[in-house]
């Protein structure tokens, strides 16, 4: 039997150390019938102010208000309710064995009825049903007085037997009641107190005989009595025990008789009292030695300890405790914020934004940022705390002192904190060693070391050669010195560490002036007495002083000497000022040549330089944040100035090696003064310009457009080499054409838009179409300057650039030389062929036949020469110069606008008539009855030369007269040459298959320059790129080059085909004069043509 108390609590109220408990018992039998011992001891005190109130408090997990174990909450943390093995914040989530799990409440229900003792239990239901209910004993019917069950004393009129009370026969007086005597009391004989009794298992008797038996019972028929059935789970009769044959468990009952298990070796009464070895005994069974590392019997698995959720406890498989659903020791499902791995084991994962029950994670942020409030999912407290409960700081690390959450240094405090204090010493006196929490020397120490001045000599002083001596200066005064300004200023009170009086002063009081002398001002602050502006004496820090305060008399009111005066200060009178205009340097852009840039550096006056050095040693010059690496500059000296008034001027050179986006400033600076005739000095001594935008080109791209130049030119004079051979053949059209293609092409180069340097270097080759070279080679050029006075009159914009004289009488030299050049080969012709026909007869005898032939073509070459140049001479020589001659009136005139002398008004009326001479001759080539007599379309066809000199002419002005405004210039140019074109491809004026082809590469190409050329436009810069522009110019060079390459390829197939013409003519008229007889009179003809 065992009898349980319930919890008992002892509140002890002492001051000793010590204390000591003695638990004592009155059992007096064996072990094996009588036991006692503690399932649950603990002493605890009151640590926390509040546990037990009932009422949960910040620091408390729970609070039930009591201090009894196994309930939920011991001790105001949470615990384990009776029978759980398994719980969290004290709620049940696994049983011990004897209990069952009700989920819904998470409680463990007793199982009472187990044959098997639990530690709560008096009792068990099955194994002493007729005296325990619920696992608890109860007192039999009738019974007065019991203990474990067991009947002690029975009521009135009831006699105990069998720990039952039976009622006691009370009528055996009266024979009639009585049916039966056995004297005895005990039941189940047939008579039991005075009456037929049923035996043990009967319901129905007759006489004493059983004739039916009660359910668990079976009717001996033979013996009238009634047997208990063995194996209805009902201990009846003298059955000792009964078990089902279905029951898992036989251990203890077999055939309804008691037995015990095969390991057991001492049995009785179905309990076992001694095992075999490696089982021990339990409950009256023999169960095997969990934990002794061999599995045995019912274990499942043994690990030789009984540590929880380590796979294996209580000789079960067990999972872990983070484990929700475990089959067999293998976990198939975990806990809020656990994973499942592929090896079955619930693993967390800090960073998965889920807070793991039962785990170390306090909180999660899905971050490993530290000190923001969560780090490594535990609750973080500011930075060098100690003690850190779930983000509240109870202690911080020494010598931090915890303020509102925070662990900061105290200075102060008496405590170093390492790495922001250097000493501590608990006061605020400055120079005592330490001052706030820094060490610190007495003032003016020079070698402190930990608080300790480590100096040889006192403050003040310094060592020198081994001894101690003051130095002046030094701002310290010691008892050497009045005074220490660190200054040899002598005006300011103190000179050489002694009172000193300012200049001019009359009354001085240890270096501080009280009064000035008369006519100087004391100014207090800087213990001066200068002279004031305005009362005629100069003072050092006054330019002039001529007695008032008013500007514009040459010394303003601040006594500053004004621009353009020159003021002379005479000792002890005032200034006299008087006006002189003042030179000035500027910078002024001169032009922009391949991919440099020239600024001309000019003077407004004639300037000297009183030294004997070369001014231009002290000429500064820079780019404005440009770096100095990717530009040069080069001074360039026109005149240099010397000891007397000149005009002085430089060139400045700059190149940048680096296409900018901006564009960049110049600016120069003088360090040297210079004079003019006055001996004034220069006004400004800096100035600056903005230059234009560089552009740009590599080394290798200059050698492929230079490249490309070379074979312009080779293409220029292969061209100008067929024409003249095409000419000397008969085929002027073939010249002209030619001339036409290349006098085109340079003309291009005029149009005022700043073209990219590949297409600038090809252009370079546009100056051999020119007759200038011919002329310099002849010396024609020096020949004819007496007679035209040559100057230079400068043009403007991109004509400037390319520096085109605008002189009318110098740039028609070339037709001049043309003119005279054809009316020599016309009279030449002339006095040839009077020459020819004036030779006699018997002349040509000693000349013979071939030299006959020779005359007779000469005379002939002659005449033709005469008969064209009398037809169309003198148009043919205004076609081919057009191009010269349009250029050069158009250039005068619009040059002369700005010239009034003598020579340009000449010039300007000349131009005149050259273009009214032009007119008129162009004149008589229209002929109104022309188109009468023929349709429109022939009509147009026609006068194919006079719209091509009108274009000219259209062309010519444009370029010239639009020069400063790029857009216009750029547009017109294009619809002229469009118009021209659409004449062209609409009424096909060409001779030839060949020359309409000729005809429309060059008009075409010239439409697509001029039109493609607006990409050049200044407006454009920001928008197009420079080297878009560069492949661009790629593009003109090429065009230009097809079209040079394709007019030659024509030419040459002219040519040829006119050679090998001429040539058949000469072979038919060879063979046909070898099939005619031979004249016996070879002069006949020549007496036929001289009548």
């Amino acid at each position: 039997m065992m009898i349980t108390f319930p919890n008992f609590e002892v509140i002890i109220n002492h001051s000793n150390p010590i204390i000591r408990f003695d638990f004592t018992t009155n059992l007096d039998e064996s072990p094996t019938t009588e036991s006692f011992g503690l399932r649950d001891f603990k002493i605890f005190s009151r640590v926390v102010k509040y546990c037990g109130n009932g009422m949960k408090e910040t620091d408390e997990q729970c609070d039930d208000g009591n201090i009894y174990a196994f309930d939920g909450c011991f001790n105001c943390e949470y615990s384990c309710v009776e029978g759980c093995s398994n719980c969290i914040d004290g709620i049940c989530f696994e049983c011990d064995i004897g209990w069952i799990f009700y989920s819904d409440f998470n409680r463990c229900i007793p199982i009472v009825d187990d044959t098997q003792y639990q530690i709560w239990e008096e009792c068990d239901d099955t194994l002493q049903y007729e005296i325990c209910l619920n696992g608890k004993f109860f007192c039999p019917s009738n019974c007065k007085s019991c203990q474990f069950g067991i009947c002690l004393q029975c009521k009135l009129n009831y006699e105990l037997i069998n720990n039952r009370c039976e009622s006691i026969c009370q009528n055996q007086l009266i024979l009639n009641d009585i049916q039966c005597t056995d004297y005895n009391l005990q039941p189940f004989d047939k008579c039991h107190q005075c009456y037929y009794d049923l035996q043990q298992g009967c319901q129905l008797q007759s006489n004493g005989f059983c004739i039916q038996c009660l359910n668990g019972w079976i009717l001996d028929i033979n013996q009238n009595i009634c047997i208990p059935i063995c194996g209805d789970l009902v201990i009846l009769g003298d059955e000792q025990c009964d078990i089902n044959k279905y029951t898992k468990s036989s251990f203890g009952c077999n055939q309804c008789e008691y037995d015990c298990q095969d390991e057991c070796i001492d049995c009785y009464f179905g309990k076992c009292y001694d095992c075999i070895p490696g089982w021990k005994l339990k409950n009256y069974q023999c169960e095997s030695d969990c934990g002794n590392n061999s599995i045995q019997g019912q274990e499942e698995c043994d690990d030789m300890n009984s540590i929880r959720f380590d796979g294996c406890n209580n000789c079960r498989n067990d999972c872990q405790r983070e484990c929700s659903y475990c089959q067999k020791g293998i976990c198939l499902d975990c806990i809020y914020g656990w994973h499942l791995t592929d090896n079955f084991i619930c693993e967390s994962e800090c960073g998965d934004n889920l807070i793991a029950l039962i785990s170390y994670e306090e909180c999660e942020d899905s971050n490993y940022d530290q000190f923001d409030g969560c780090y490594q999912c535990k609750i973080e407290c500011c930075h060098y705390c100690d003690f850190c409960v779930y983000g509240y700081c109870y202690n911080c690390e020494y010598t931090f002192t915890l303020i509102d959450q925070y662990c900061i240094p105290v200075c102060g405090d008496g405590l170093v904190t390492v790495g922001y204090e250097q000493c501590d010493d608990m006061n605020e006196i400055p120079y005592d060693g330490c001052y706030n929490c820094n060490y610190q020397c007495r003032e003016h120490c020079k070698l402190c070391i930990k608080g300790i001045c480590q100096d040889k000599c006192e403050f003040g002083y310094y060592e020198v050669d081994y001894e101690c001596l003051p130095r002046c200066g030094d701002g310290i005064i010691v008892e050497e010195e009045d005074c220490d300004d660190q200054n040899d200023d002598l005006s300011d009170g103190c000179y050489k560490c002694k009172f000193h009086c300012p200049d001019n002063c009359e009354i001085c009081d240890q270096g501080k002036c009280k009064l000035c002398e008369q006519g100087f001002e004391l100014n207090v602050i800087l213990n001066q007495c200068p002279t004031y502006c305005g009362n005629g004496m100069v003072s050092q820090e006054e330019e002039c002083d001529d007695m008032n305060k008013e500007d514009g008399d040459g010394c303003s009111r601040f006594c500053k000497i004004e621009s353009d005066y020159q003021c002379r200060n005479q000792e002890l009178s005032f200034s006299q000022c008087t006006y002189s205009k003042q030179p000035r340097f500027y910078l002024q852009f001169k032009e922009e040549r391949d991919q440099k840039q020239y600024v001309s550096l000019l003077f407004t006056q004639q300037v000297k330089y009183l030294n004997q050095d070369l001014y231009s040693k002290y000429i500064q010059m820079n780019l404005i944040d440009i770096d100095i690496d990717i530009y040069q500059l080069n001074l360039i000296v026109i005149q240099e100035p010397v000891e007397y008034p000149k005009n002085v001027e430089y060139i400045i050179e700059i190149q940048i090696n680096q296409t900018l986006s901006i564009r960049p400033y110049l600016e120069v600076t003088l360090d040297e003064q210079l004079y003019n005739s006055e001996d004034n000095t220069l006004f400004n001594q800096y100035d600056k310009i903005q230059l234009k935008q560089p552009r740009y080109m590599d080394d290798q791209k200059q050698e492929a457009a230079a490249t490309l130049n070379q074979a312009n030119k080779y293409l220029m004079n292969s061209v100008g080499g067929i024409g003249i051979l095409a000419f000397f053949l008969g085929n002027s059209f073939i010249f002209s054409s030619i001339l036409e293609v290349l006098q085109q092409q340079s003309y291009l180069r005029f149009i005022n838009v700043v073209f990219p340097f590949n297409l600038f270097i090809y252009f370079e080759a546009s100056n051999i179409i020119t007759m200038k070279p011919i002329l310099q080679f002849f010396k024609i050029d020096s020949l004819m300057a007496p007679t035209f006075d040559s100057i230079y009159i400068e043009s403007y914009e991109k004509l400037k650039f390319y520096e085109i004289n605008a002189d009318l009488l110098t740039n028609i030299q070339t037709q001049v030389f043309l003119i005279i050049i054809l009316i020599i080969i016309y009279y030449s012709c002339a006095l040839l062929i009077i020459i020819i026909d004036a030779i006699k007869l018997e002349s040509l005898l000693f000349i013979g036949k071939y030299g006959y032939k020779l005359l007779i073509q000469v005379r002939r070459l002659c005449y033709n020469y005469q008969k064209e140049f009398r037809k169309d001479g003198v148009k043919a020589f205004l076609i081919a110069n057009c191009w010269d001659l349009f250029f050069t009136c158009f250039l005068q005139l619009k040059s002369s606008q700005s010239y009034t002398t003598f020579r340009s008004i000449i010039c300007q009326l000349f131009a005149y008539l050259i273009f009214y001479g032009c007119l008129l001759i162009l004149r008589q080539y229209i002929y109104k009855n022309e188109l009468i007599k023929q349709n429109c379309f022939s009509y147009w066809i026609s006068k194919m030369d006079l719209f091509f000199t009108l274009k000219k002419l259209i062309f010519i002005f444009i370029l010239v007269c639009f020069q400063k405004n790029e857009q216009i210039q750029t547009i017109l140019l294009t619809f002229v040459c469009n118009l021209y074109l659409f004449y062209a491809i609409k009424f096909k004026p060409a001779i030839s298959q060949q020359d309409y082809c000729n005809l429309l590469m060059m008009e075409g190409s010239a439409f697509i320059f001029t039109l493609t050329s607006a990409m050049y436009w200044t407006t454009f810069k920001t928008i197009i790129s420079s080297n878009f522009q560069i492949n661009l110019g790629w593009f003109h060079i090429i065009l230009l080059l097809l079209v040079l390459l394709v007019n030659l390829l024509i030419q040459i197939y002219g040519t040829f085909h006119t050679l090998i013409s001429k040539i058949s003519e000469k072979v038919c008229k060879k063979q046909k004069k070898q099939s005619i007889q031979a004249n016996p009179y070879p002069f006949f003809s020549v007496i036929k043509f001289k009548e």
